[in-house]
């Protein structure tokens, strides 16, 4: 099974990759050159038409969506424990991966590239973007609400997002040991993706961890899979790439 991952070195890259290291499962980590737009070149759109960077392919199967794929793989492995037994708490795991991934990737991914990410490389990439056939452009109310928000205020807007996001993981912690019921599961993988991102900020909100959040992150840091995931991205260097933004 090869992982095709995108050079951002994000959340879903991670994700992925430990769920496969949970599952036993070999794995490649091919990074994107997403600064030169290698998302829209043809040789990865035979995996996802849409350009979609972060791509799981499993033979003749290619899943463009990180969190559907995590599901697949969790689902075709039943005896993993990925998943947890109720049929109540599974659809908890399915919701609250969501959720946090709504509401975090976005903000993470603004305040990484403006943070790790020097002036003139912004400025020449976005010149670039603006002038590339295939980009995206945000439309009806998504275009309203991002212009109506000044460029100086949405580094504020999006700390904000990412506290409220660990504020929630937080707290649905509580002083349990893991996020849903007494067994690890995927969203277990997902927060502390998400988290690994917010780590890398500076001045992130990943020092605030309460000490019951801190003592899981250092018990899913030790996971064998997951430490395994960390050393091969940063083996490859994703670990210091920030994901480019991709709407004009």
């Amino acid at each position: 099974m090869n992982l095709i991952i995108a050079g951002h070195g994000g959340a879903s890259t991670l994700a992925l990759a430990a769920t496969l290291g949970e599952l036993d499962q070999s794995y490649e980590v091919a990074g994107l050159d997403l600064l030169n737009f290698g998302q829209w070149q043809t040789d990865h759109r035979r995996y996802s038409a849409a350009g979609e960077p972060v791509v799981l392919v499993a033979g003749e199967l290619a899943m463009d969506n990180p969190l559907l794929a995590m599901l697949y793989l969790a689902e075709t492995e039943a005896s993993s424990g990925l998943l947890p037994d109720d049929p109540a708490d599974i659809y908890l795991v399915h919701a609250l991966m969501a959720q946090w991934t709504v509401l975090l990737s976005g903000p993470l991914a603004y305040l990484g590239w403006h943070g790790r990410t020097s002036q003139d490389v912004q400025r020449d990439y976005l010149g670039r973007l603006e002038r590339h056939p295939q980009r995206p452009v945000l439309s009806g109310w998504s275009a309203v609400w991002r212009d109506a928000v000044p460029e100086d205020q949405r580094a504020f807007d999006a700390q904000a997002k990412v506290d409220k996001g660990i504020a929630m993981i937080g707290s649905r912690l509580g002083n349990g040991t893991w996020l849903v019921g007494d067994q690890f599961s995927l969203a277990d993988i997902m927060a502390f993706a998400l988290l690994c991102d917010a780590r890398t900020i500076p001045d992130g909100s990943i020092a605030e961890l309460t000490p019951s959040m801190a003592c899981w992150f250092a018990a899913m840091a030790n996971r064998p899979a997951v430490a395994s995931a960390l050393r091969q991205l940063k083996i490859s260097g994703l670990d210091k790439i920030r994901c480019a933004p991709v709407f004009a």
